[in-house]
């Protein structure tokens, strides 16, 4: 099944951030990225760890 892959405007809708959170979390490291020609890609994984974390884990 092929990755999918979320943009920022899709990002800050689903976790209901600004443009300035978005940018913070990747700063921190709290959200992994990948820049393509100047676009941010994020990871569906990655983005639903932050909706629905694993209680396990902690």
């Amino acid at each position: 099944m092929p990755e999918v892959f979320y943009n920022d405007q899709e990002v800050m809708f689903k976790l209901s951030w600004s443009k300035s959170t978005l940018k913070r979390r990747r700063a921190d490291g709290l959200l992994r990225f990948r820049k393509i020609k100047n676009k941010f890609y994020y990871r569906e994984k990655g983005v639903f760890s932050l909706l629905f974390p694993d209680p396990s884990s902690s």
